[in-house]
Formats: structure tokens, C-alpha cells, sequence
């Protein structure tokens, strides 16, 4: 694979991820409203979401006080910088294995929910562990995830048509 085909793979991926984190937020949306409220009053009072409490905790740990202008800022940057890089695994596994594009698709969302939400966020203290958390919360955190790989895979498939990079 040359430079060219990895940048290619790289922008395709990362704008896909773009797109997907967009996708993303309406069906994380969708699905609290769907959650019945018995099952939502059994989750702990998370008071921001964990993108803004990502961009707290790193302005604290670098001794920066920032405006709740600039706090916004960062905190749409990780945001959509994580859904955007994460977009770039999408093309790695659609270039290296024999995965389908829905395949390929649910891995990326499926491990982003689990690396990211299961396992790093609680270990940094930017959400409540995870066991604080009732089944149907993990439920809905992975299929809005699977949601986003789903969304990856459409957005990069019709990103790669107008490429001259096939996957193979």
C-alpha cells in the first residue's frame, strides 16, 4: 500500500467518523427517550456529558482554567476528534481483513463502546464506573454505538466510490 492509499484510507476514515459522530448524537437521542424512566432513575446523576467532563478534567490536570466558552470548545473537539479518529479503524479493517462493510462496521462501534465507555472513561473518572450503571444504560451506550459503526460504514463505502483507492 503506498502513501497515497493510506492518506486516502486516513481522510476517508476520519470524515466518515465525522459524519457517524453526527448520526451518533440523534440516535443517543432517540434511545433515552425510548428508555423507560423507571429504568433511567436507576442510573447515577451524571451531571455533564463525558466529552465536557473529559475537557474538565484535562484543563485540571494541566493547571488550566478555562472560560465556559473555551470549556465548550474542547469539549467539542473530543468529541468529534474521537468519533472522527476512531472513523479511521473502519478503513484499517476493511483493507486488511475480509470483514463486510456492515462487519467491519459493528466492530468499530462495538469497540469503541466498549474500550472507550466500559473501560476508559470509568478509569480516568470521567463517568461513574461502570457497574454504577444498570444493564439497559450499557445496552443503550452499545447499540448507539453500533449505530455510529453502522453510519461509518455507509459514510466510507460512499467516500471510497469517488476515490481511485479500491479496498483490495
Amino acid at each position: 500500500m503506498g502513501t497515497r492509499t493510506l492518506l486516502a484510507d486516513v481522510a476517508i476514515g476520519m470524515a466518515a467518523g465525522y459524519l457517524a459522530t453526527k448520526v451518533t448524537d440523534r440516535a443517543q437521542t432517540g434511545l433515552w427517550h425510548a428508555t423507560p424512566d423507571r429504568a433511567k432513575e436507576q442510573e447515577p446523576d451524571v451531571s455533564e456529558p463525558s466529552a465536557r467532563s473529559a475537557a474538565r478534567l484535562l484543563c485540571e490536570r494541566f493547571g488550566i482554567e478555562p472560560s465556559e466558552r473555551e470549556l465548550e470548545l474542547l469539549k467539542t473537539l473530543i468529541h468529534y476528534g474521537l468519533g472522527a479518529g476512531w472513523g479511521t479503524l473502519y478503513g484499517f479493517m476493511r483493507r486488511y481483513s475480509r470483514m463486510t462493510p456492515v462487519g467491519a462496521g459493528l466492530v468499530t462501534g462495538t469497540s469503541l463502546s466498549i474500550i472507550i465507555d466500559e473501560a476508559l472513561n470509568p478509569a480516568f473518572g470521567i463517568t461513574p464506573p461502570s457497574e454504577e450503571f444498570p444493564a439497559s444504560a450499557h445496552v443503550r451506550g452499545l447499540l448507539t454505538h453500533m449505530v455510529y459503526g453502522l453510519a461509518v460504514a455507509a459514510a466510507a463505502e460512499s467516500l471510497h466510490q469517488v476515490t481511485p483507492h479500491s479496498w483490495r
